[in-house]
């Protein structure tokens, strides 16, 4: 298939890369004239003007959510209207409710969110191989041609996606606001909790494997949770009623409480490496 990305930082030039050694015909467009020399230099795209977009079978929208509709108002004259066109944004609420507000816009549209990525970002963090055996969201609107669906799960298996569920925006976002931002803010918490200089010569892999996310792009984040601020405010006031248990139990030295905890946790962890590899 012939894939036009727009925005060529970590998760688009992995995607660029990746697709690219899958046997597709990538091009793409990045407004940093910089990233676009990268991307060319390394032969992950061709021209890396926008208007070939025109040529192209899938669109691949690896931008900031808020640019996302902007993108789509501003260029809807550049793409075939037989073109499918996909982003990978991490909140969906936003660009359902445009889409519906512009649903006079002659389009095939069908969103997606790669649940990979890195503590690095822009092009020089890119990886072909990122994806390989990670979980895939896709999002099902009313009247969406089940097609569409189906060829872009096509496309994104070509990647190394190994698992997929499809979900309408409103619950892609609260499960997101859980197993994303909930995560990414106790990361940040942690580092901020942090009062000793000499606690990185103390930290173990736990330690770093909680707050490796803490290195953060932070303007893409802040819009994520901002976005998304009521789901995520609901998880963030949840997790603090289970932490604030956990620390009744501690203070009551109540050992059956913490350890029937544990061990439900324990179970429930489990869970997540007996899933089936394909959905």
């Amino acid at each position: 298939m012939n894939v036009f990305i727009v925005g060529l930082g970590l998760i688009g030039a992995s995607y660029a890369a990746g697709l690219k050694a899958a046997g597709h015909t990538v091009d793409g467009y990045d407004t940093d004239v910089t990233t676009l020399q990268k991307a060319q230099k390394a032969g992950l795209i061709k021209s890396g003007r926008l208007e070939s977009m025109q040529a192209a079978d899938v669109i691949v929208l690896a931008l900031y959510p808020k640019a996302i509709p902007d993108f789509l108002i501003k260029h809807q004259d550049l793409w075939s209207k037989t073109a499918l066109i996909t982003d990978v944004s991490g909140v969906k609420n936003p660009i359902e409710s445009m889409l519906v507000k512009h649903k006079d816009f002659s389009m095939r549209y069908v969103s997606h969110h790669p649940m990979a990525g890195k503590a690095q970002k822009g092009f020089d963090a890119h990886d072909g191989s990122l994806f390989q055996g990670a979980n895939c969201i896709l999002i099902e609107r009313d009247n969406m041609d089940k097609a569409d669906l189906v060829l872009l799960k096509t496309l994104l298996e070509d990647l190394g996606f190994g698992r997929f569920i499809t979900v309408d925006a409103q619950r892609h976002d609260r499960l997101i606001a859980l197993t994303s931002q909930l995560t990414h803010a106790i990361a940040v918490a942690l580092m901020h909790s942090d009062t000793d200089p000499l606690t990185p010569q103390a930290t173990g892999d736990s330690f770093r494997d909680l707050t490796r996310i803490a290195e953060i792009n932070a303007p893409m984040w802040c819009e994520l949770f901002l976005e998304n601020k009521t789901a995520l405010t609901e998880e963030i006031t949840r997790f603090q009623a289970v932490l604030e248990r956990l620390k009744h139990h501690i203070l009551e030295a109540d050992d059956d409480a913490l350890i029937a905890l544990f061990e439900s946790s324990t179970r429930k962890r489990k869970q997540f490496d007996n899933l089936p590899k394909k959905g």
